[in-house]
């Protein structure tokens, strides 16, 4: 049996880290490639699945809306402002944005929000009191 010769083990320990360089780096390669697979179809999942998840509770809140006898173009208002207003905190939180003209825009919407849901306890009490008002005049039995 033959002795190897310190440039033979030398040659085998080269070639034996080089193989192992390569196959990590394939690892390397494929876990990338994995990573990029899940991520892009995470995304795509999230950017159907949250768009659908909106329209469907669009519709919904329509629906029950429309079936509690509410004016249309109400109803259109409270779920615009509603998206509107929630944009809006999104926007205010992001880094990047100017925080004075997400504060405008936030004021603005949450006043526009207020304004219809409340507008219609506002003006049952308005009806009530003019009611009450001409309640004096009426013929009393």
């Amino acid at each position: 049996m033959r002795r190897k010769s310190i440039y033979e083990l030398w040659l085998y320990l080269i070639v034996l880290l080089l193989v192992s360089w390569l196959v990590l780096q394939i690892l390397i390669l494929v876990s990338k490639i994995a990573l990029v697979l899940i991520i892009s179809t995470t995304g795509i999942i999230i950017s159907t699945v949250v768009p659908t998840l909106i329209i469907m509770i669009f519709i919904k809140t329509w629906k029950k809306l429309k079936a509690q006898e509410f004016n249309i173009l109400f109803s259109l208002l409270l779920i615009l402002s509603t998206a509107i207003f929630g944009i809006s905190i999104g926007l205010f939180w992001l880094p990047t944005v100017n925080h004075s003209l997400a504060l405008i825009s936030l004021f603005v919407s949450s006043s526009l929000f207020m304004t219809i849901v409340l507008y219609p306890f506002i003006n049952r009490r308005q009806l009530i009191a003019k009611y009450r008002i001409s309640e004096q005049h009426l013929i009393k039995p």
